[in-house]
């Protein structure tokens, strides 16, 4: 089980990225575009900014540098777990 207890990270985000990390399952909008890093894509997916600082020093800190920081790695994350990503192309 990943570790969010230094982060202030909704619940469902958590849950999100987790799944993300450990099995390979997309994200929503929001969560793509912050892993993306498209800042303007992930402002304009929240409603909630917030815990977005939180979120991202999480991604930063935590997250495998594999899966985030650009669209091709996000893809390619996904592309590299059976378990749903190889239903995504990269295009």
């Amino acid at each position: 089980m990943l570790d969010f207890n230094d982060y202030n990270v909704p619940k469902n985000i958590q849950t999100a990225l987790t799944d993300y990390v450990e099995r390979g399952i997309p994200v929503g909008g929001f969560l793509y575009a912050v892993l993306s890093n498209d800042l303007f894509g992930a402002v304009n997916r929240t409603e909630d900014l917030d815990s977005f600082k939180d979120i991202a020093n999480w991604i930063h800190d935590c997250a495998p540098q594999a899966c985030w920081g650009s669209e091709a790695k996000v893809i390619r994350w996904l592309q590299e777990h059976p378990e749903r990503g190889n239903t995504i192309k990269l295009t």
